[in-house]
């Protein structure tokens, strides 16, 4: 035998003589307190209808499939430039003309003439385009051009001071 749910919103229930009980047994309401109850669910009364096609979809009953954008595959190239060699001559044309404007004055612009001199070979050596490192022979030029123009002021200075004073010493 089974019983009916009792009614939540029920008053409690009473004794004879209008004490409520002291220990009672009430069932929660299904609600929170202030809701209003919940509706049961009631299905849709109009047919299913299926979303619309895509012409990029297949149709969901059958028939042809839809037309369909498909890219086409491209084949990727690669080009492959070949590696030119470095003119061995430019790099040293490059390293000696730092290394004069570092230290050219105190190695009497040994590395200065150098790096002039290598940097003409390397303009020349890479002037076909067979090898590359046109840019270290220029600047190979211009860092021994640049090193090696104090030193010869220095050294005409110098040069000139000791036969100044060697004609004044004797005269």
């Amino acid at each position: 035998m089974t019983y009916p749910p009792p009614d939540p919103y029920a008053p409690p229930p009473q004794e004879p003589d209008g004490v409520p009980p002291t220990r009672s047994f009430s069932v929660p309401p299904t609600q929170p307190y202030g809701m209003p109850p919940v509706e049961p669910y009631t299905p849709p009364t109009e047919p299913y209808s299926a979303p619309p096609t895509s012409p990029y979809r297949v149709p969901a009953y059958g028939g042809p499939p839809a037309p369909a954008y498909v890219a086409p595959y491209v084949q990727p190239t690669i080009m492959v430039t070949p590696v030119r060699p470095n003119s061995t001559v430019a790099v040293w044309a490059l390293v000696l003309g730092i290394v004069g404007l570092v230290a050219g004055w105190c190695l009497l612009a040994l590395p200065c003439v150098a790096a002039v001199i290598l940097g003409h070979i390397g303009l020349a050596d890479t002037r076909s385009g067979a090898k590359a490192g046109r840019g270290m022979a220029i600047a190979g030029l211009v860092t021994g051009y640049v090193g090696l123009v104090p030193e010869i002021i220095l050294f005409f200075w110098l040069f000139m001071g000791g036969i100044l004073s060697a004609g004044a010493a004797a005269g």
